[in-house]
């Protein structure tokens, strides 16, 4: 039997939106930002890069922490903020 695939959630389509409008502003294509990945040790191709862009597939930290450092900015701008998507507060006593 077949596992049942998870549709993408929210933030996996924020981050995948989020990602296409820095690159394109920073004038990188989809071909050199799969360079860029590979170049830091997360093998994404370019279509892998255009599928993660287009709600097509999922991203995990470790595509986080890598798609922020090729685009020069911190992990968590690429997040979406407020709402109902933030956990509780782990510090809160």
């Amino acid at each position: 039997m077949e596992p049942t695939r998870q549709p993408l959630g929210d933030a996996t389509r924020h981050v995948g939106r989020t990602v296409r409008g820095l690159r394109k502003r920073q004038g990188i294509s989809t071909m050199a930002m799969a360079e860029r990945l590979s170049a830091l040790g997360r093998r994404i191709s370019q279509s892998g890069v255009t599928r993660l862009e287009t709600d097509q597939r999922r991203i995990d930290v470790d595509d986080l922490t890598a798609l922020a450092a090729v685009l020069g900015v911190r992990p968590a701008s690429l997040l979406p903020s407020g709402g109902a998507l933030e956990g509780p507060d782990v510090n809160a006593t």
